[in-house]
């Protein structure tokens, strides 16, 4: 029997941290009476990298994976950074200057009140 309880206890000491932690977060709203969901932010699934960084990572894997069996893996990199490098200076670049609007003539009429050359 005191096995038996001393098992008991060390089951509830263990599970109760983990049947605590996976309650869903309810609020109680008064106004509505009743528990509602709150539901957690998701986390980011990769972290946000600036372009330099990203640019510095893929040329050194370029560098890594080049004379390898993995040239792939090299022509993908360079192909990455390429593309963070196009991303990079159409930011940093600044806007194209809007072209003049072209004149076209003005619209004239004839004496009866039709278009007709003068």
């Amino acid at each position: 029997m005191k096995r038996l309880a001393l098992f008991v206890t060390a089951a509830v000491a263990l599970l109760i941290p983990a049947v605590a932690s996976a309650q869903a977060p309810y609020v109680y709203r008064p106004e509505l009476r009743a528990w509602v969901y709150v539901p957690k932010a998701a986390p980011t699934a990769v972290a946000q990298h600036d372009a330099a960084e990203h640019i510095a990572r893929h040329e050194a894997m370029a560098q890594h994976h080049r004379g390898t069996r993995m040239a792939q893996a090299a022509e993908h990199c360079d192909r990455m950074v390429r593309d963070a490098r196009a991303a990079l200076q159409t930011e940093t670049a600044p806007p194209a200057p809007e072209p003049p609007p072209l004149h076209a003539p003005a619209h004239r009429t004839g004496s009866n009140g039709c278009c007709a050359p003068q």
